[in-house]
This record gives structure tokens, C-alpha cells and sequence, in this order.
């Protein structure tokens, strides 16, 4: 019998999922953008593959938004003095990608839409994201930042 975990995941435990997470994203997002790149230099990678894995990513992105709303900007409240701004941020930038998201969505939905267009979007959306991914990983997915030791002891002042 399972058993459902009633406490909030630790700093630590938060840390391991998103970055997990945007690890499987990094990956989703390669298969998308090699089809982008190859229907944007014109090669004959058939419209729909590129269609059917925006689609699949689109799913991907919005799941790990809503993991990183339940999970991260609680962590980040409960991190300390710039965590209410760090989580404010977080997200305003959620926000915004989930407009991205529906824009490339629509376009990948429209069969009749342009391939190069839907291309062209995911090429600037991809790099926004992986952009995205770094600046969390270095300014609030830290070990020193995102830490289950909440109080800091230094041995030698005691």
C-alpha cells in the first residue's frame, strides 16, 4: 500500500525535483528544436513531427510551470530575505512563458499554418527557455541557497 507524503517537500528534495525536471526538459526541447532547425534551413522534415513534438512540449512546459509554482515558490517564500521577491519573479516569468506557450500551441495546432513560422517561434522560445533554466539553476536552485540545514552554525564563534 502507498502511502501519500502529507509535508512539504525539504529545500533539498525541491532542488532534486526541478532540476530533474529541466533535465527532461532540456531533452524535450532538443527533439523539437532539431526538427525547427531543419524545417528553418529548408530540409524536408515532414511539418506534422514537428507539430505532434511542440505539442508534446507544450504539455511538458506547462506541467513543469505548475510543479515550480507548488514546489519552488513555497521554497523560495520560506528561503529567507529575498524569497518573496525571488518567488514574485518567478512568477511574473511564469507568466509570461505561459503566453509563449499558447502562441507556439495555437501555431502548432494550425495545420495550416506556415511550418517556418511555427519553426522560427519555437527557435526564439527554445533559446528564451534555456536562458530561463540556467538563470534558475544558478541564482535559485543553489545548494547554498536551497538548503535543509535552514539555520547555518559556525563552530568556531561558539
Amino acid at each position: 500500500m502507498r502511502t501519500e507524503r502529507l509535508s512539504a517537500p525539504t529545500p533539498g528534495e525541491v532542488r532534486r525535483l526541478v532540476l530533474a525536471d529541466h533535465a527532461a526538459l532540456r531533452g524535450r526541447l532538443a527533439r523539437a528544436v532539431r526538427y525547427a532547425e531543419s524545417i528553418s534551413l529548408g530540409e524536408s522534415t515532414p511539418p506534422d513531427a514537428l507539430r505532434a513534438a511542440v505539442r508534446s512540449l507544450a504539455r511538458l512546459l506547462h506541467a513543469h510551470l505548475d510543479l515550480e509554482d507548488a514546489i519552488l515558490a513555497p521554497a523560495l517564500i520560506a528561503s529567507g530575505a529575498w524569497g518573496e521577491a525571488c518567488a514574485a519573479r518567478l512568477g511574473a516569468d511564469h507568466a509570461l512563458q505561459r503566453e509563449w506557450i499558447a502562441e507556439l500551441r495555437a501555431l502548432a495546432l494550425d495545420r495550416n499554418g506556415p511550418p517556418r513560422l511555427l519553426a522560427d517561434t519555437l527557435l526564439v522560445l527554445a533559446a528564451a527557455l534555456r536562458d530561463d533554466m540556467e538563470a534558475e539553476e544558478r541564482d535559485l536552485l543553489r545548494e547554498d541557497f536551497l538548503r535543509d540545514d535552514v539555520i547555518a552554525i559556525d563552530a568556531a564563534t561558539s
